[in-house]
């Protein structure tokens, strides 16, 4: 009994591929080990996206979404190899920026087998946290400059005047209303510096 058969050239090059790409579609591979040899596919045998994802009889989003992985932190792709971590769970933990607040995070997020989406709602708590922060930190650095761009002023006692606070003396008076008060003047009304009479005039 013949068994028709067809007959295809490989090059010694593709034999290693070939393997690979067989590993894959049983599942046998990692997801970081799928996403290196996708890169090497792309880069060395100048395959794109759409050509690689029917090969491997994957979606174009899939090859995407394996080759992002190669972007995470490195504590990140540990965590998905050693399948501690689901691959969810990492895409949402890598935009917590701190090292040591991710591994943190990480670590509670695998001790109590958080979902993605609970991931997500803790890395958004943070998110606006930082927020927060930034505005208060913002306002103090602005409050800060201002001082120091524009003089500091206090209220005249009597006449409510604003005054450098070194001008004024006793309790809180400018020199007009201070003399005045001391010559015996109470005739000082607010907003208008009372008129004083020089000696000897």
């Amino acid at each position: 009994m013949r068994v028709p058969a067809l007959l295809t050239h490989i090059t010694d090059e593709l034999i290693p591929y070939l393997s690979a790409a067989e590993n894959l579609h049983r599942g046998t591979l990692d997801p970081l080990t799928e996403a290196r040899f996708i890169q090497t596919l792309l880069l060395e045998q100048g395959m794109d996206n759409a050509k690689l994802a029917g090969a491997l009889n994957h979606t174009e989003t899939w090859v995407k979404g394996r080759l992002e992985l190669l972007f995470l932190p490195k504590d990140l792709q540990e965590r998905i190899s050693d399948k501690s971590l689901s691959i969810a769970g990492a895409m949402e933990l890598q935009w917590i920026v701190n090292d040591d607040l991710r591994r943190n995070v990480t670590q509670r997020a695998v001790d109590y087998g958080a979902s993605a989406k609970t991931i997500r709602d803790w890395v958004d708590a943070l998110d606006q946290a930082n927020l927060t922060v930034k505005i208060v930190e913002s306002a103090h650095d602005l409050i800060i400059k201002a001082a120091k761009s524009e003089p500091i002023l206090l209220e005249c006692f009597c006449c409510t005047i604003d005054y450098d606070p070194t001008k004024l003396q006793y309790q809180l008076l400018c020199d007009n209303c201070r003399k005045a008060i001391q010559d015996g003047n109470a005739t000082a009304r607010q907003g208008t510096p009372p008129e004083t009479t020089e000696a000897g005039a």
